[in-house]
């Protein structure tokens, strides 16, 4: 009887393992691709209010000089997308989803 029920927890666990790591890794996807779509419009078509949903009010660009607030960083990308007409934005590689 005890390693019936010791087989059942270990399976329901396993199970619980796997789930999570389901939902992890589908989140990670809708990460990617919503963040694709925001990035995508934002540069390729130079529409950078969509930055609304994509960052907090208290966000920081590490850049030089460092650029901090969602509206500032609406201005410095507006500004990148005026000075730039032919854009592209390319998605080469994604650090966190995997062990790199």
């Amino acid at each position: 009887m005890k390693k019936l029920i010791f087989g059942l927890l270990v399976t329901a666990s396993l199970i619980s393992c796997n789930n999570e790591s389901a939902k992890r890794e589908q989140l990670a996807n809708d990460n990617v691709k919503f963040y694709g779509h925001v990035w995508d419009v934002a540069i390729v078509e130079g529409r950078v209010n969509i930055l609304d949903t994509a960052y907090s009010p208290d966000v920081v660009l590490h850049t030089v000089p460092e650029v901090k607030g969602a509206a500032n960083a609406k201005a410095y990308y507006a500004n990148y997308v005026t000075g730039f007409t032919e854009r592209e934005f390319i998605i080469k590689d994604i650090f966190g989803k995997e062990i790199k």
